[in-house]
């Protein structure tokens, strides 16, 4: 929906791009992950993330050029007439530039110098002589602008040069999160990745289009990996929700801030039983119930044992879904004895009976 901006060059630059770096599909530049500051997550925490990810809309993401990469914002990254984004030391910056650009600075500070001026010409390293007569051309500097027209020593198209549009010395203006750009000698303004001019209007505020996650089950929550972007909920569409974290979207009564507990556990997309119905990374008991791990001592415990088969892992309560209550009982070679009889030759023993699964979420 938005118009290209456009000069009669067509190469976009980076003073000092040496070409050579990779970058992985999210415009991250590989080695450029992030610092490792964040830190590793322990279940239960709500906020922490691993490293190279941040918490937006519900759940961790990757610093993404999609997320504005390091920065305290979830918004993307807006970066002046940049071709391609990437991050950088955790920051938003210009990969490319924009035709007719040309980052001569950081290029965290985007594509600010116009290749089309004789200050710039063609290069951050090229200045033409004005005063010896001497113009910019889409070839370096010359002596002539045909067939071109000469606005004060820049050689341009007046129907896309965003410094001469329709007239020399006509500049247009960039607004926020948009850039510049002459259509048909016009002034309009082209949005950024990421923005769109969500009121129709081409020369009308650029805003964030919004993230939506795909919600399959319909529980309001949907999965981080499959996004889309629209100006709004109606744009989406159904079965897109703008919260995201959902750790199985194919269980309606799995989701971030679930508030019933559940007897029975589920199976996770990874093939683990579960109690994490909240999908905050740890299962939660009601807490209202007296735990039983060994008998020992004077033998005289009880409580709730531990769900059987045993599990183990992070965030896993191993009280989650038992249904044996034990109790323990000295025990001699014929069989249970008193409590309160005293014999050499007994032991500790746990004994179990049936009652309702212990609920989590």
């Amino acid at each position: 929906m938005l118009v290209a901006s456009g000069a009669v060059w067509g190469c976009a630059q980076i003073l000092g791009a040496d070409g050579d770096r990779e970058l992985r599909p999210d415009g991250v530049e590989v080695g450029d992950e992030g610092d490792g500051g964040d830190s590793v997550p322990q279940p239960g925490d709500p906020n922490a993330c691993p490293p190279g990810e941040k918490r937006c809309n519900g759940a961790c993401v990757p610093k993404s050029t999609q997320y504005g990469c390091g920065g305290a914002s979830c918004e993307p990254c807006s970066v002046a007439n940049a071709d391609g984004v990437i991050c950088k030391d955790d920051q938003c910056a210009a990969g490319t530039c924009k035709p007719g650009f040309v980052a001569c600075g950081d290029p965290k500070d985007g594509c600010q110098s116009d290749i089309t001026s004789p200050a710039t010409c063609t290069s951050c390293l090229v200045a033409c002589n004005v005063a010896a007569g001497q113009v910019c051309t889409p070839s370096g500097c010359g002596a002539d602008c045909s067939p071109l027209t000469n606005c004060n020593g820049a050689c341009v198209d007046r129907s896309k040069s965003v410094s001469h549009c329709g007239a020399c010395g006509k500049k247009c203006e960039a607004g926020a999160n948009g850039d510049a750009a002459c259509v048909n000698g016009a002034c309009v303004v082209d949005c950024r990745q990421g923005f769109a001019h969500c009121d129709g209007d081409p020369v009308g505020p650029c805003v964030a289009l919004r993230v939506f996650y795909r919600d399959a089950d319909g529980d309001g929550a949907g999965d981080v990996t499959q996004t889309k972007t629209a100006c709004d909920q109606a744009q989406a569409g159904a079965g897109w929700v703008p919260v995201a974290g959902d750790c199985h979207d194919g269980n309606v009564q799995v989701f971030p801030a679930q508030q019933e507990h559940f007897g029975a556990p589920y199976t996770t997309p990874g093939g683990l039983v579960s109690f994490d119905y909240d999908c905050n990374g740890t299962e939660t008991d009601k807490n209202d119930f007296t735990k039983l791990s060994a008998c020992g001592g004077a033998c005289f415990a009880q409580g709730v044992d531990k769900y059987y088969p045993l599990r183990s892992g992070a965030g896993v309560n191993p009280w989650c879904g038992s249904n044996r209550f034990a109790r323990c009982e000295l025990e001699q070679s014929s069989g249970a004895i008193p409590r309160s009889v005293s014999l050499l030759a007994t032991v500790c023993r746990k004994y179990t009976s049936g009652i309702a699964p212990v609920p989590c979420r």
